[in-house]
């Protein structure tokens, strides 16, 4: 009888625990993923600012001027210039075309991009992908 007790003693402890995760408007469930998702601003500074600016500018190519504050509005729920797709999907990286030019699918008008030097690595290409799939947020 003891053993049963102290059974259900750490099951109510555990359960009722302040750390254990509960519902809310972002994680309906309660459960979130493994990764957190990215946001804006790393994927600005670690990836617009350093490798997609010095030909998405002031001068920019295919009229997409990535330079920060107005990247975000330049490419959330904007049809791009060159092809019939939205830029970025909120929510949905594989129908974003930013994702299509990045990871060089077929169908891409142009290159893949970045044009200059080597394609994105892996962790820079999901940075942007986590971002999108978290809905595209301006933060």
């Amino acid at each position: 009888m003891p053993l049963v007790a102290a059974s259900l003693f750490m099951v109510t402890a555990c359960t009722d625990s302040p750390t254990a995760p509960t519902p809310s408007e972002d994680s309906p469930t309660g459960m979130e993923d493994a990764a957190v998702a990215a946001t804006f601003t790393q994927v600005q500074k670690q990836i617009f600012d350093l490798m997609c600016v010095n030909c998405h500018g002031a001068l920019s190519q295919a009229g997409l001027d990535l330079r920060s504050p107005q990247s975000h509005s330049n490419l959330v729920n904007v049809t791009s210039s060159i092809s019939v797709m939205v830029y970025v999907v909120p929510g949905n990286p594989d129908a974003s075309y930013l994702i299509h030019k990045l990871d060089g699918r077929d169908g891409i008008i142009g290159s893949r991009m970045p044009q200059l030097g080597d394609p994105l690595p892996a962790e820079l290409l999901e940075l942007v992908r986590s971002w999108i799939q978290a809905g595209a947020l301006d933060n």
